[in-house]
């Protein structure tokens, strides 16, 4: 079996993932007999070692709103925190989604995130937990009041 079988690139989450994997030229017998176990166990697939193996780490984020309206809802660690709480129905101020405004300005309570693309947020802001959600990827479980343009 190759990494060009249906079957494997059907059961990888991102085919990309394994396209690149086959250039590379990386040992794809991991991927199959990890194929194999799972169907030969009836994984799920949530618990497959096939998924685990192409999956992102997902983490918990919590957004309290001023006026301590809490939402909690699961982030991918390759989903800025706008979009996923947008995905989980969770309304929150946005304008460029691009880390140039204050408009979905947060402070972070607790956690941690990736907000390496933002251009707006000096170090000392940083330092003050500040963060923009369209530009910030969670790397833990993370608490974030929201609605802080008007510190800004």
């Amino acid at each position: 079996m190759t990494i060009e079988t249906p079957e494997i690139k059907n059961a990888c989450l991102s085919t990309s993932i394994c396209d690149h994997i086959n250039q590379q030229g990386i040992i794809i017998n991991y991927f199959v007999d990890a194929f194999k176990m799972s169907r030969q166990f009836h994984f799920t697939q949530s618990d497959s070692p096939f998924d685990m193996l192409c999956a992102m780490a997902v983490y918990n984020v919590k957004l309290i709103g001023p006026d301590g309206t809490e939402n909690e809802f699961e982030a991918p660690d390759d989903t800025c925190i706008l979009d996923a709480a947008e995905n989980a129905g969770v309304e929150m101020p946005n304008l460029c989604r691009s880390g140039a405004c204050s408009c979905c300005l947060g402070q972070l309570a607790s956690g941690s995130v990736d907000q390496s693309n933002q251009s707006l947020l000096d170090e000392q802001q940083i330092g003050m937990g500040y963060v923009l959600p369209c530009v910030s990827y969670p790397k833990s479980d993370c608490v974030i009041y929201t609605h802080k343009e008007s510190d800004f």
